[in-house]
């Protein structure tokens, strides 16, 4: 690695191709091309710190943040896995407050029709709020980059 992690990993999803790679710790997070062997500082290229989780789909990397250019808030993003240099960064939530999280996870879900062959896939956001004490569960329309749902409970 050219850019070597300050600390131990605690973060790490490969495309279904297991081509590509991402890799993060709380405050660093390297995109590696394996094929190439290039790797891309994320952290620095988005401004981004206080790394919560990823996951990976078939064509993006997830993530979601707790820092954008040291301000607190919540930023969910996507990294597109073959080449993000070629394809922007497309934030799903950026949205600067003053609340800490933790106990995030992304998941994806897939719901398919059986009368047609569409698929809709969703990526699904929990976290708990810290300072305000709440959980919070989005759900995402992948495709439209919308949120169809936001439930949030003490």
């Amino acid at each position: 690695m050219n850019n070597p992690l300050a600390s131990d990993p605690i973060f790490g999803v490969f495309s279904n191709d297991q081509k590509y790679c991402l890799i993060a710790t709380a405050d660093d997070c390297m995109y590696i091309n394996l094929i190439k062997k290039s790797e891309i500082d994320m952290d620095d290229q988005e401004g981004i710190s206080c790394i919560k989780n990823c996951s990976v789909d078939k064509d993006y990397f997830y993530l979601f943040t707790n820092k954008k250019e040291k301000k607190l808030g919540y930023y969910f993003l996507r990294i597109p896995v073959k080449d993000p240099t070629v394809e922007k960064t497309e934030y799903f939530i950026k949205w600067t407050n003053k609340l800490d999280c933790g106990d995030c996870n992304i998941d994806m879900i897939y719901e398919g029709h059986s009368k047609c062959s569409t698929t809709h896939q969703y990526a699904i956001l929990s976290f708990k709020s810290v300072g305000i004490n709440t959980f919070n569960v989005l759900v995402f329309d992948v495709k439209h980059k919308l949120c169809r749902y936001w439930h949030e409970s003490y």
